[in-house]
């Protein structure tokens, strides 16, 4: 695919929503956005192009990289495809790039689309700043998905895998974080909720958004293509290491041509070391 990236600036200024409330960062639903009560403020920051930026960030210093990850005659709408062959060669990303000698998945794949109102089991796109989860929830849910696969780990991180599955130009690519550039103190507390089955059981997972600031330091990369992968540190296990990579969709100001609402899929892994 011939991608003129040229035509974008080593930076770009967007709105990025941060919490309101220090203390309470809401409720958001993947699955029923309707029922989402989040504060949310809105705030300028700009956004390195992670493609020109002099010194590309990379998995060892800032947390995240672009991986070269093209999967054929990709099938997104076929679970049977996603689970037997992209999952698969997720996995051997994610021990490539961070040179785990084992990953596992912890969550199935989750689609989001701009649109999201016109596919089945999508979400919408999450365009605020967050981390998602806390480290506490991140080790329980770690040791657990790993010990019902019958592994156990010292030392480990929960990488975030995300693809656009539709073609450049878009119109709200994914920001991430250098996982250095947000102190604990910017942390603001906020709970995931989905709603299960008929009696619409209500399961909540913490996750964390951020307290408005120029601090942190945002990369992403234009005009992403199906063979491309963005690689980051969701989560560290490690009290000794920053929390991770906080993220975040935005609205790219001037895309380089008509776009068509953004449609990506991300997955997760526990990526173990030792």
């Amino acid at each position: 695919m011939d991608v003129n990236y040229g035509a974008y600036a080593d930076t770009v200024k967007s709105i990025f929503y941060f919490a309101a409330d220090p203390t309470d960062g809401g409720e958001f639903s993947n699955m029923t956005p309707t029922r989402s009560v989040q504060n949310l403020t809105p705030q300028e920051l700009t956004v390195r192009n992670g493609r020109t930026w002099p010194t590309p960030p990379t998995i060892a210093k800032e947390g995240l990289t672009l991986a070269a990850h093209p999967v054929g005659d990709a099938d997104f709408n076929n679970p049977e495809w996603i689970d037997k062959v992209y999952i698969p060669s997720c996995i051997e990303l994610v021990k490539k790039e961070l040179g785990a000698k084992q990953a596992l998945q912890i969550f199935p794949a989750l689609q989001r689309r701009v649109d999201y109102d016109k596919y089945e089991h999508t979400a919408p796109n999450a365009a605020f700043i967050h981390l998602d989860f806390t480290r506490e929830s991140a080790i329980e849910q770690a040791t657990y998905f790993a010990a019902s696969q019958g592994v156990t780990f010292k030392r480990a991180c929960i990488v975030n895998v995300w693809k656009v599955m539709t073609p450049p130009p878009q119109d709200f690519p994914l920001a991430v974080a250098d996982r250095h550039s947000i102190p604990a103190a910017d942390h603001v507390p906020g709970k995931t909720v989905e709603y299960l089955g008929e009696k619409e059981e209500r399961l909540e997972s913490p996750y964390v958004l951020l307290t408005p600031s120029d601090r942190p330091i945002f990369y992403y990369y234009p005009d992403m293509t199906p063979d491309e992968t963005l690689v980051f540190v969701g989560l560290d296990l490690d009290p000794a290491n920053p929390l991770g990579c906080a993220h975040t969709a935005f609205k790219h100001p001037s895309p380089n041509g008509p776009t068509e609402p953004r449609g990506s899929i991300e997955a997760r892994f526990i990526a173990i070391f030792e």
